[in-house]
């Protein structure tokens, strides 16, 4: 098997196979595209966020971290790095963790080169064409990482991080809105299927009452 067949995700695979039972394949499959779909999945993960036993503040405010972080180059270290802000702010751990999907396969190539020019803006090295002719090459990675530091972690450390506030301040509103929301809803239908019930037993109650006062008339 090459490495490139790793990443080839194919069209007749299972849906629904728990994450237990999933080989690496299947899981760097699920990463890149989910089997549900990308709105399904979406839409799961938002619902689960919202039904989390925690004020909406605490599940935003980790969500936002995950959010966040996301837009930092350290790849690998996103979901410790998220789990540590949101242990030291008390925001939920689980939507921290949730929240470093914004950086994904599809997103990661637009954040990283936002995040360079934006980087190499700020410090003044020039516009984005200076960056044009540099290599990158993994096979030189560790032995020429201050190179690679200069010129490409620390301006997009550097870009990435006003950012990921940004993003992450409005992702923290919208995420504490819908969970409000949806809790105002669903408190509302609550009340209102415990009244229909409350209304229905004392129907029974008062029909039961009618019908043996009926019976003792005769």
């Amino acid at each position: 098997m090459k490495l490139y067949d790793i990443f080839v995700i194919k069209k007749t695979r299972k849906r629904g196979i728990h994450k237990s039972k999933r080989d690496f394949q299947l899981k760097i499959a699920e990463w890149i595209y989910p089997s549900i779909g990308i709105i399904p999945w979406v839409k799961y993960l938002a619902l689960s966020l919202k039904r989390k036993p925690l004020s909406s503040h605490k599940i935003a405010l980790g969500f936002a971290f995950g959010a966040l972080v996301s837009f930092t180059p350290y790849m690998g270290l996103h979901g410790l790095l998220a789990i540590l802000l949101a242990y030291m702010f008390s925001a939920s751990i689980v939507s921290a963790i949730i929240g470093t999907i914004i950086g994904n396969p599809w997103t990661f190539p637009l954040i990283w080169a936002w995040s360079l020019n934006l980087g190499n803006f700020i410090l003044g090295n020039g516009s984005s064409q200076s960056t044009a002719n540099i290599k990158f090459d993994f096979s030189h990675l560790i032995e020429d990482l201050a190179y690679y530091w200069e010129h490409f972690l620390y301006p997009m450390t550097v870009g990435g991080i006003p950012t990921g506030i940004i993003a992450s301040i409005v992702f923290y509103f919208v995420l504490k809105y819908q969970i409000d929301k949806f809790r105002e809803i669903r408190k509302a239908i609550l009340h209102k299927r415990k009244v229909e019930l409350r209304a229905k037993k004392f129907k029974q109650i008062k029909d039961k009452f009618l019908s043996t006062t009926e019976d003792m008339s005769e």
